[in-house]
């Protein structure tokens, strides 16, 4: 879900619900924020990491930066998030019809992850597919 400004209203429902899973769109990163602008959405939804029931997808991200590809300068974000949230509650996601209009290709939004940001494989793992399967209940081929 888009959290816009709800991150505390969504805090208090996860708490009142710990069955419920949310999962919120874009590290709740509210639309045309940019550059170190992001900064304050990814606080306020890292601060609902006391929830082990909010997960994240961190997706969209070239969107959020004027920076050229890799957009290195929002990576501290990112990592931020995951080493909040942890791996296991950060999933991988695209937004690539948003990006296509940027020269972005799927590949890229790949790469990004694997080869341009620093995540250790095992954090890979865990944000490109295990994560989300395992919160979805999703079965993993070997």
């Amino acid at each position: 879900m888009l959290a816009g400004r709800a991150q505390r209203e969504l805090g208090q429902i996860a708490a009142k619900h710990p069955g419920l899973k949310i999962i919120i769109d874009h590290m709740g990163i509210m639309a045309r924020c940019v550059d170190d602008a992001i900064g304050y959405w990814v606080q306020e939804t890292a601060d609902l990491a006391e929830h082990p029931n909010i997960y994240v997808k961190v997706s969209a991200l070239p969107g959020y930066s004027t920076q050229p590809f890799p957009n290195k300068n929002i990576e501290k974000y990112v990592r931020e998030m995951v080493d909040k949230m942890g791996p296991q509650r950060c999933f991988y996601g695209t937004d690539i019809t948003r990006l296509l209009g940027h020269g972005i290709t799927y590949t890229d939004t790949i790469e990004q992850f694997t080869k341009h940001w620093d995540f250790t494989p095992e954090e890979l793992e865990w944000i490109t597919g295990r994560g989300i399967s395992e919160v979805l209940n999703w079965p993993i081929e070997g």
